[in-house]
């Protein structure tokens, strides 16, 4: 190969590399073919409550780039849909089918 070459190839791997550790970070690392995963994302010190709201987004996309985005997932969207107005405990819920292609996310909202 020649050198103009070999700095192409060089620039486009690092201009791709990131891309291949962005979900490193997420918790929880998405499976390759299907995954479904409850987990907490946030506790506040008081007792959990007896209200509970939910909302949902959905996420098309190619790999780790998303393409569309459908719906809210805001902390904000799923206490008031559940009536909530102090919250004590969020929880979210993720099914995804070929990483990336096709996510949905619902956050879940505990209070009073």
């Amino acid at each position: 190969m020649n050198a103009n070459v070999k700095k192409i190839i060089g620039r486009l791997s690092l201009l791709i590399l990131p891309f291949l550790f962005t979900a490193c970070v997420t918790n929880p690392i998405p499976l390759a073919l299907y995954g479904n995963y409850k987990g907490t994302l946030h506790v506040f010190p008081e007792k959990i409550g007896t209200k509970s709201g939910r909302t949902c987004y959905t996420q098309f996309g190619a790999g780790y780039l998303p393409l569309f985005l459908v719906g809210d997932g805001s902390v904000k969207t799923a206490a008031d849909n559940g009536g909530i107005t102090k919250i004590s405990l969020v929880e979210y819920e993720q099914e995804n089918i070929v990483t990336g292609i096709y996510a949905r996310t619902c956050i879940i909202a505990y209070g009073e």
